[in-house]
């Protein structure tokens, strides 16, 4: 075995297994508790980035510790066609090229954008494998997948019948580089220095920073409070430079402190101004146009850019003796996200969802606790932003992306809204002029369904039983633009949240704290330090130092010192294989016992950590034990005696190395390797007492699950055990059947069994719903009055007659599918009959193989036993062995030795279940 912990070698090939082996795909099992993550959809544009590398971590040390649990377990893995994002990324590549946008049709566009994307798809898929997110990638789920555009489609289309979706004129927020409007949230601010400009308007000055858009002035308005200007409100004001004369109005939302307290109305141009003219019925003119440039100016300032204009016509208001003064302004103003360059208010026909009703259900939810977020403080973000919203503008003027389905009417003017058909007639005068909106929908409105969308759209059952999600766990700077939108989306469609819990995390930051960016060339590579360091060290240095919600400075000497700690492991595990076998037999020392409390402490507390989503924590508790705790002391003490089981505390975090130590480094098994070891050593012991079982059992005439389930307790929880026996004693019972099948009584077998299927049924269908101790005590005190009974001398006789026997089948039927075992009582009962030898055996076993038909099917139906053929296959040698030994010795035995066989197992199965 080598001396340090090669990644290369064994993380690829461990998670290869893991996927093979179906580890990572969960089933709908309805008596199980679920666990789920909708993973945030990574940009299809672009390779993975450093914050993907601890949101993937964050997410898949939830995953696994829940799937350790016994949980179903689902992580669903996806894409976003990102459509601003995405286009931007690819006109770059355009302009590279020598090429535009413009130098193609948008169905070409739209396919070269697709080809591109799905080169991308594949090289993302390897990278998250790379980073080991063990995901569902049978449930893949990529926005645009047809299935999750209609889906889109629909939402739309009963969003638009309530009236939540409307068509109109607003004010929006328009990038001339990007040829697109953004909503409200997409706008980012920045600081900066202005000249403001004092302009004279006749009767009164007003301040601009903008004086190029004085030619779509309409009036010029102050506050109704303000003494200066009461005696010219009414009266007009003239636009410098064309002579206009606009009117003087008064309205509230003037400031009376900017500039000169009076404000020139633009409304074409700013989101105020728009405002108080749409409040004073004035009229919108445009002098910019979705390039940037201007128009219906006058001939030497048309075509010019807006920045080019503003010092153009500074230079002529100057000359004409209309400046006043001006002034520097330190002000806030709204930039592109993208280009970084300031956005240009304009007027422009979109659709619009109005999200008041939409954000008042979503704060109820919070008010409720049915959401929850893991980080208090970005509740009160979340609050503030629903309380703030505007009506949210979801088209952009854009190819990439989901086309709205709407059609214009060329003859009325008319909408018509599909949920994505294309309609053969216009829904308002019937005439079939229809031209679809060339717009696409904001990526965010697509996304924001993306919870109910993925589960709707995978496999059958999925929206039922994963919905509502557990956990939504994005980095805390989408809060606004996907998080509030997602919980007003869902709750509108689906009536539920769509997840429980809000766990936002932190950016992560380079080692001085600084954002890392191309431009200051402080990027960390996430993929180049997995090649270097390996996944688990770089998962690990993500969570380290800490908490989820808060940024987290990381630079490779953080992942090079978390490679040390994946090579401590690696050594941990080396020392114990290579002394494994070699060690005296000793007694306990009182070091094993100090570790194995510690190992206790630390599950606890690692638990608890997890449980409050404080996986630093959970990471420098596991880090103290495994390297100090154990290595550096218990080990340093105990050279030649130590022994396994430390694995799965450390699996979620560190998953693959873990998964070395518990497999014999990597050469068997899928995830959880060191729990499916310990069940197959179990299942061994398992099927040796069963062979004893079945020998005992076929002399006696009474069904081996009488010994077998209280023993299998020992190794199995009940409801496995009882799952487990009762495979066995079916194949049992159903070779002695053959064995013994010429000595069958056949009416007494019927009578017994006719009721004995039915409530076997029952009996089985209960075991998925009772607690364990309550099937625990069922059983012991089954057990303990009928072995008082025996040792007693009292016998159990039945009345000779059908309904008594067909009654007592219908108990023997009801325990064996409730508690695993009724042999005895039916051996009992059968007593009564007086049969010889061979006959109460044949039909013992008739009875027992019905009963046992009825309760394993229940068993496997309700998903408390899953068959599989190498387990059935070794069962059955086991019982075959068993009943042929049983039958050789069955008449070498005197009578009075197989009663007393009988009562001894009673006697010893009463007693395990009175003490257990």
């Amino acid at each position: 075995m080598e001396k340090v912990f090669e990644h290369q070698k064994f993380e690829g090939k461990i998670y290869e297994k893991w996927e093979k082996a179906g580890a990572f795909t969960p089933q709908v099992d309805k008596k199980k508790k679920p666990f789920t993550i909708i993973m945030p959809p990574p940009n299809a544009n672009d390779p993975l980035h450093i914050g993907h590398a601890r949101e993937v971590a964050t997410q898949d040390a939830l995953i696994r510790y829940h799937r350790m649990r016994g949980e179903e377990t689902l992580w669903l893995p996806g894409a976003d066609h990102a459509g601003i994002e995405t286009q931007y990324v690819f006109e770059k590549k355009l302009s590279k090229e020598g090429k535009s946008r413009g130098d193609f049709d948008r169905e070409t566009l739209y396919q070269m954008i697709w080809d591109y994307v799905q080169g991308n798809l594949g090289v993302m898929e390897g990278q998250l494998k790379a980073l080991g997110a063990s995901c569902d990638w049978t449930r893949f789920k990529f926005t645009l997948d047809p299935q999750v555009v209609k889906v889109v489609y629909q939402t739309f289309k009963k969003l638009h019948e309530e009236g939540l979706i409307y068509r109109g004129e607003r004010i929006v927020n328009y990038c001339p580089s990007c040829a697109t409007a953004y909503s409200q949230l997409e706008v980012d601010s920045r600081e900066q220095d202005d000249e403001l400009y004092f302009l004279d308007y006749g009767p009164l000055t007003i301040a601009t920073t903008r004086p190029e858009t004085i030619f779509a002035d309409v009036a010029v308005a102050v506050n109704p409070k303000d003494k200066r200007f009461k005696g010219l409100i009414g009266k007009d004001a003239v636009v410098p430079l064309i002579n206009k004369e606009i009117p003087i109005i008064a309205d509230e939302l003037v400031d009376p402190q900017f500039g000169t307290g009076a404000l020139k109305i633009t409304p074409g141009h700013d989101a105020t101004d728009f405002a108080v003219g749409q409040k004073h019925q004035l009229e919108t003119i445009t002098v910019i146009d979705r390039r940037g440039r201007m128009m219906g100016v006058p001939e030497k300032y048309v075509g010019l850019k807006a920045a080019q204009a503003r010092p153009a016509v500074v230079e002529e208001l100057a000359a004409s003796g209309k400046i006043k003064k001006t002034q520097m302004l330190h002000h806030v103003v709204g930039v592109c996200y993208k280009h970084k360059t300031p956005l240009e208010p304009l007027v422009s026909e979109q659709w619009f969802l109005k999200v008041k009703p939409l954000a008042e259900k979503a704060v109820k939810a919070i008010d409720k606790g049915e959401v929850k977020f893991a980080a208090k403080k970005f509740e009160k973000v979340a609050r503030h932003w629903y309380q703030n919203l505007y009506d949210w503008n979801i088209s952009r003027q854009i190819v990439w992306g989901i086309r709205i389905p709407a059609w214009a009417c060329g003859a009325c003017g008319e909408w018509t809204v599909t949920a994505g058909e294309e309609p053969t007639k216009c829904a308002a005068c019937g005439k079939a002029n229809l031209v679809q909106d060339p717009d696409t929908f904001d990526t965010w409105f697509s996304s924001g369904q993306w919870p109910f969308a993925t589960l709707k759209t995978t496999k059958k059952g999925d929206f039922d039983y994963f919905y509502p999600t557990s956990v939504m766990a994005p980095a805390y700077d989408i809060l606004p633009f996907w998080v509030i939108r997602m919980l007003m989306l869902g709750l509108y469609e689906t009536g539920k949240v769509p997840f429980k819990t809000v766990l936002l995390h932190g950016l992560v930051r380079d080692k001085e704290g600084q954002k890392i960016s191309k431009s200051k060339g402080n990027v960390i590579d996430p993929i180049e330090m997995v090649k270097k360091y390996g996944a688990d060290a770089l998962r690990m240095a993500t969570i380290w130092g800490a908490l989820v919600e808060n940024d987290n400075s990381l630079s490779e000497e953080n992942v090079r010192g978390q490679r040390n700690f994946a090579n401590k492991i690696w050594n941990i595990a080396r020392f114990v294989l290579l002394t494994e076998g070699k060690s005296r037999k000793v007694r306990k020392h009182k070091d094993d016992q100090l570790i194995l409390a510690e190992l206790g402490k630390t599950t606890k507390k690692v638990t608890a950590s997890f449980e409050k989503f404080r996986l630093n924590e959970a990471a420098e508790e596991l880090y103290d034990f495994l390297w100090h705790k154990l290595a550096d002391v218990y080990l340093e003490k105990t050279k030649t005696r130590f022994g396994a089981g430390f694995e799965g505390v450390f699996e979620a975090p560190a998953p693959s190395n873990a998964i070395c130590y518990g497999s014999g480094l990597g050469g068997a098994g899928g995830e959880g390797t060191s729990h499916h070891t310990k069940m197959a050593a179990s299942f061994l012991i398992f099927l040796i007492i069963a062979l004893v079982a079945e020998v005992i059992a076929t002399v006696a005439g009474f069904g081996s699950s009488t010994l077998l389930v209280p023993v299998a307790t020992f190794f199995f929880d009940i409801k496995t055990a009882i799952a487990l026996v009762g495979l066995f004693h079916f194949t049992g019972s159903l070779v002695d059947g053959v064995i013994w099948r010429k000595y069958i009584n056949w009416r007494i077998g019927i009578l017994f069994s006719v009721l004995g299927v039915l409530t076997s049924f029952l009996g089985a269908y209960l075991v998925s719903y009772l607690p364990p101790q309550t099937i625990l005590r069922i059983l012991g005190v089954f057990l303990v009055v009928y072995s008082t009974f025996e040792l007693l001398g009292k016998e159990i006789r039945l009345p000779k007659a059908d309904w008594a026997v067909i009654g007592a089948g219908g108990l023997v039927g009801f325990l064996a599918g409730l508690v695993g075992t009724a042999g005895a009582l039916r051996t009992a009962f059968l007593s009564t009959f007086k049969l010889k030898k061979e006959q109460f055996l044949g039909t013992s076993f008739a009875i027992a193989f019905a009963v046992d038909l009825t309760r394993v099917a229940t068993y496997l139906g309700s998903g408390i036993l899953k068959l599989d053929l190498g387990i059935w296959a070794a069962i059955l040698v086991v019982a075959v062995v068993g009943s042929l030994i049983g039958k050789k010795l069955v008449f070498k035995l005197p009578q009075k030795t197989f009663y007393r066989i009988i009562y001894l197992a009673l006697l010893l199965a009463g007693f395990k279940f009175l003490l257990g």
